[in-house]
């Protein structure tokens, strides 16, 4: 609940979420990952490589930072030239970039 209605909201919305992708494997610096989820976001022209936290304030948390940097990166690769963005989303629908 917390997640669909707080400042994450947005990454289930239709209109604005063009391609999406649940539980994207994913192989990174660190090994064999999975994306929570990957989408291409028609409003900012970017790919945003989201993380679900159980935790209510994820970013305090430097490895589920360095876990979402790392899958940056390997999205990087696929998506060579286009922007991509990292999301950390908390238990209470808390939203943290990722830079």
């Amino acid at each position: 609940q917390a997640m669909q209605h707080g400042p994450a909201a947005w990454v289930w919305d239709k209109a604005r979420v063009q391609q999406e992708a649940n539980e994207v494997d994913v192989y990174t610096s660190s090994g064999w990952g999975r994306i929570d989820r990957l989408i291409w976001d028609g409003q900012t022209q970017c790919w945003w490589v989201l993380d679900y936290k159980s935790a209510a304030h994820p970013a305090q948390h430097q490895a589920s930072l360095a876990q979402v940097r790392g899958y940056m990166a390997a999205v990087q690769q696929w998506f060579a030239g286009q922007t991509v963005r990292g999301a950390l989303i908390g238990s209470n629908g808390d939203w943290t970039e990722v830079s």
